[in-house]
């Protein structure tokens, strides 16, 4: 007849795959934060059939879903700073070339460019997105046609997030995570590492419990009576489960208390 394995056995291997757990979670968490947060620069988009005034319109509203994304973001205004009006025009006109996007991305230590080109002809907006890496080298591109300027907001919205997630795969950095979705982290990271103390400090009672019972049988030198000696043993098997099951209890909130307060504080504005 095969053994069974008892219940201190299973809550102990609990224990162990609870804690491998918090490692390799705190391991991932900690690799994350060692690449640097991808940085895009949007210049001013290009814009035909339409009037100017728009081009700056589209720039901005693209950055914000680029910045939702998780993109660190470059704005025009922050490229003119850093280059100067003129020279900025004189670049961002040189047909995308590689010596172009080098001393751009170079001059805003950003890791890509990003390009956009809205043109109406016969009343349909013709959108085009790119992504290039600082060399010049195209690594995303996408382009739509839609009816009206209200739809070219809904491309960007669209795009945005595939644009970034693959600009952060190809050049090898993070994305921060939206803050607007992580508000839960910080206050339940906090709860969940009070939780964890304090099932922690269960645990710790229920052990000394069982070992303070274990102590009374030594110390006995006569006969106990049965009820008494059954008591104890049932007493002590009671603690002995309820501390093992706090003690998982408590590796297991002080791991998603560790996780969700870094990722609370990690989260950008």
């Amino acid at each position: 007849m095969a053994l069974q394995p008892s219940r201190t056995s299973l809550l102990r291997r609990r224990v162990v795959s609870a804690l491998l757990s918090v490692v390799a979670l705190s391991a991932s968490a900690s690799a994350a934060q060692d690449r640097p947060q991808l940085k895009l620069a949007v210049p001013v988009a290009n814009v035909s059939g339409i009037e100017l005034s728009r081009a700056d319109f589209f720039t901005e509203a693209l950055g914000t879903q680029l910045s939702k994304a998780g993109a660190e973001v470059t704005t025009p205004q922050q490229i003119a700073a850093a280059l100067g009006l003129e020279r900025q025009r004189q670049l961002l006109g040189c047909a995308e070339g590689e010596s172009c996007m080098a001393e751009l991305t170079a001059a805003l230590g950003a890791d890509g460019i990003v390009t956009t080109n809205v043109a109406l002809l016969d009343g349909t907006f013709h959108v085009t997105l790119k992504l290039m890496a600082s060399g010049g080298r195209l690594l995303w591109t996408e382009q739509t046609s839609v009816a009206s300027s209200a739809a070219v907001l809904d491309v960007f919205a669209r795009h945005a997030p595939t644009l970034v997630q693959r600009g952060a795969e190809l050049l090898g950095c993070s994305l921060r995570p939206a803050r607007s979705g992580l508000r839960w982290a910080l206050p339940a990271g906090l709860v969940a590492l009070g939780l964890g103390v304090a099932t922690g400090v269960g645990s710790a009672v229920c052990f000394a419990q069982r070992g303070q019972l274990e102590d009374n049988f030594r110390r006995l030198n006569g006969p106990v009576e049965l009820a008494v000696a059954q008591r104890w043993a049932t007493d002590g098997k009671a603690f002995q489960g309820a501390a093992w099951g706090l003690a998982v209890a408590s590796l297991v909130s002080v791991g998603f208390g560790l996780a969700a307060t870094l990722l609370g504080l990690t989260a950008g504005p």
